[in-house]
């Protein structure tokens, strides 16, 4: 990102909440696709 620019609060959060959102996301996939055969 600019050096100028400045993020409020609100936006950080909701950055990081999506974040954390897409991670658990990637990793509930992942543990899907692993564990998916075994049943």
């Amino acid at each position: 990102g600019s050096k100028g620019h400045i993020m409020s609060p609100g936006v950080l959060i909701s950055r990081g909440r999506q974040d954390r959102e897409c991670s658990t996301a990637r990793i509930r996939s992942a543990l899907r696709h692993r564990f998916g055969r075994n049943g």
